[in-house]
């Protein structure tokens, strides 16, 4: 475990400094998650009584740590600093362990400086009077959904970052799919909907208003973490610094 921190802790000293030292890399921490805080103000009845919160702050890691990630490896090699790195005497699993989370905490830090940002948003704008917290479902499902989404964005970046041979490759090859992903259930699935016979589309309401939200939740979660668990143990198993070295 202790090796694990020696490189987490270079990994984050690394990302703040390449964001303008301490102070920098808090100012843009902040705006962003300003930026992304700020999202309630224009529908605070659905951050209020909906599962909307829950859902963005479980999709937040998935873009905000797309260029940690991308940075963890191809960074190294572009710094020249990557054959230092690998001629420690520290364990493969350590350091790719440690470069996983390293981007995890950003993430995680990013996502619950969001949550308060748009709480403060939320109690800006709101009509009735108290102070207004999110259900407790919806708070949990959140940090537990950050989690382990930024454990999903960060093996499968990590690992992509072995391959590539600079930070910008690393990104087109990390953040294109994701788009795509994003593209395809923001407008292809609705897309899809339209397109079915309204007596099917009527089936498929009804089966879906019969789901047990909190069920699904769960379901959800579970396939997250396993789906998180196999990308780590196959990073785990591919990470092999004497093929790095020869690269």
């Amino acid at each position: 475990m202790r090796d694990i921190w020696i490189v987490c802790k270079k990994g984050l000293k690394e990302l703040i400094g390449a964001r303008g030292g301490r102070r920098g890399f808090l100012i843009q921490i902040a705006i962003l998650a300003g930026v992304f805080g700020f999202f309630p103000l224009s529908q605070k009845e659905v951050w209020m009584e909906g599962t909307m919160p829950a859902v963005f702050f479980s999709m937040i890691p998935l873009f905000s740590a797309s260029g940690v990630v991308a940075d963890s490896f191809a960074g190294e090699r572009e710094r020249k600093t990557l054959e230092t790195l690998l001629a420690t005497r520290l364990p493969d699993r350590s350091i790719f362990l440690g470069k996983v989370i390293s981007a995890l905490i950003y993430a995680w830090a990013f996502t619950i400086l969001s949550m308060i940002t748009s709480l403060i948003g939320i109690n800006l704008v709101k009509d009735s009077p108290g102070i207004y917290l999110y259900p407790s479902s919806v708070f949990l499902f959140g940090l537990v959904g950050s989690i382990l989404t930024g454990l999903l964005i960060a093996g499968v970046g990590v690992f992509i970052s072995l391959r590539a041979s600079s930070v910008r490759e690393a990104q087109q090859m990390l953040v294109v799919p994701m788009w795509v992903l994003f593209m395809a259930i923001g407008f292809g699935l609705p897309a899809l909907a339209n397109a079915l016979p309204e007596s099917t589309r009527q089936q498929l309401l009804r089966w879906l208003a019969g789901i047990n939200p909190t069920h699904f939740a769960i379901g959800l979660l579970i396939a997250l973490a396993i789906v998180d668990i196999v990308l780590l143990i196959l990073g785990i198993r591919r990470f092999q610094r004497t093929r790095l070295i020869l690269d």
